[in-house]
């Protein structure tokens, strides 16, 4: 392990690194998704925050017509 302050963070990414690489290689070895990739995740999110604003739109539009 490194005794410098710069190695031991060098090496925490590089650990980093190799896990998520591992990640990648078995979700395409057995076509599955472990929900590591960040990119996944947030088009999930905005999806759903399309979907949250939808619904306010569709709540304002009752509310003037009931209005």
């Amino acid at each position: 392990m490194p005794k410098r302050p710069d190695g031991t963070i060098r090496a925490f990414g590089m650990t980093g690194l190799q896990i998520s690489s591992s990640m990648s290689r078995i979700e395409r070895k057995f076509g599955i998704n472990l929900g590591h990739d960040a990119s996944i995740t947030k088009n999930r999110k905005s999806a759903e925050y399309e979907q949250f604003e939808i619904v306010l739109r569709a709540e304002r539009l009752t509310e003037k017509d009931a209005g």
